[in-house]
């Protein structure tokens, strides 16, 4: 019976070792999965960054010229072209001589 009540307990220390190795070997696992994903939430948040700024240099891009463009543009040039607009808009769309009161 000593005998039989070694061989189990050895059996048993053998199945114990073996599931605490497993167990270590999942846990390693997990840390690699979890690492891999840091990893790739910070290069999604790089590329996040870089398409924020090309998205920026491609507005800047796109209205810069317009800006400098209505920067440039002289005031009286402005009144000038808003009286011949009130002296034309009447000629092209007379119902907007039309105005409530």
């Amino acid at each position: 019976k000593l005998d039989k009540a070694k061989q189990e307990l050895k059996s048993k220390d053998g199945a114990l070792r073996k599931s605490v190795e497993n167990f270590h070997n999942l846990e390693d696992k997990a840390e690699g999965k979890d690492q891999l994903c840091k990893a790739k939430e910070e290069k999604l948040n790089e590329l996040e960054n870089q398409l924020s700024s090309k998205r920026q240099s491609y507005n800047n891009l796109v209205f810069y010229p317009f800006t400098l463009f209505c920067l440039q543009i002289d005031p009286m040039q402005v009144v000038k072209l808003e009286h011949k607009l009130k002296e034309h808009v009447p000629l092209l769309w007379p119902s907007l001589l039309h105005t409530e009161g």
